[in-house]
């Protein structure tokens, strides 16, 4: 509701403890659907999630911070992020902070064994 008003600061502090809390899920959620367990997208966490980032810009805050967010999400979601409601919204914010950005070009880092570097 603080979003839908404009009072950005407000949406997100709120937004940001929702999502910190796990109030909102994950990105993907198991429901029941004809006796039969099945993945959907979690539209409240991606409208949480979109929310977030957009409060934050207005707000001017940690930009950078935002863009790898935004960069995380798609590297970990790749084709789910957004969902099916949020999609739109999410390529055009993908468009405007990182518009050359492709997720699959990116490499895993690479692991140190333990004992490495001591």
């Amino acid at each position: 509701m603080s979003f839908d008003l404009e009072d950005y600061t407000e949406a997100s502090k709120r937004l940001g403890k929702l999502i910190q809390d796990g109030r909102l899920g994950s990105a993907l959620q198991e429901v029941v659907e004809n006796g039969q367990l099945q993945t959907v997208d979690n539209d409240e966490y991606w409208e949480g999630i979109y929310k977030l980032i957009r409060s934050n810009l207005k707000l001017n805050a940690n930009v950078d911070g935002q863009k790898m967010f935004l960069k995380q999400l798609y590297v970990k979601w790749l084709d789910h992020v957004g969902g099916r409601m949020w999609k739109k919204e999410f390529s055009e914010l993908k468009q405007e902070l990182i518009p050359d950005f492709d997720p699959k070009t990116v490499l895993e880092p690479a692991t140190q064994s333990i004992g490495q570097g001591m």
